[in-house]
């Protein structure tokens, strides 16, 4: 059975029960959390020169970056916009030869709701 209901806009808690007629004690209880609200900030970067590479990991702030997107490249030929390009962080750091560099590097992250953030766009010398 479906029953139609109406979340709030903003950010805030519902609680749901669900229960069969005259066994209201046995009800089921849900709490959902509504968050509409995406992260106004972009994930920050790490940014260590090691030497002959560049260490770079982009920075989680639980719970308004939760998870995280990257990209990157060549800075003339790397395109912040260009969503489809993006893949998972899997939380290990970037290593980037000298030779290889300068590149941009482009991270957006999602807060817990998964409401995206800005982008962030930074070149890496």
């Amino acid at each position: 059975m479906t029953v139609p209901m109406t979340l709030p806009a903003e950010n805030g808690f519902v609680l749901a029960c669900a229960a069969v007629p005259g066994e209201e004690s046995l009800a089921a209880r849900f709490v959902f959390t509504i968050d509409a609200i995406p992260p106004d900030f972009a994930p920050e970067l790490s940014v260590q020169d090691m030497g002959d590479v560049t260490m770079v990991d982009p920075l989680f702030d639980i719970p308004d970056i939760a998870d995280i997107q990257v990209l990157f490249g060549p800075p003339d030929d790397t395109d912040c916009t260009d969503r489809a390009a993006y893949r998972p962080y899997v939380r290990q750091s970037f290593f980037i030869e000298a030779a290889d560099l300068p590149v941009r590097f482009c991270a957006v992250g999602f807060d817990m709701a998964g409401n995206e953030s800005p982008v962030s766009d930074r070149i890496v010398d």
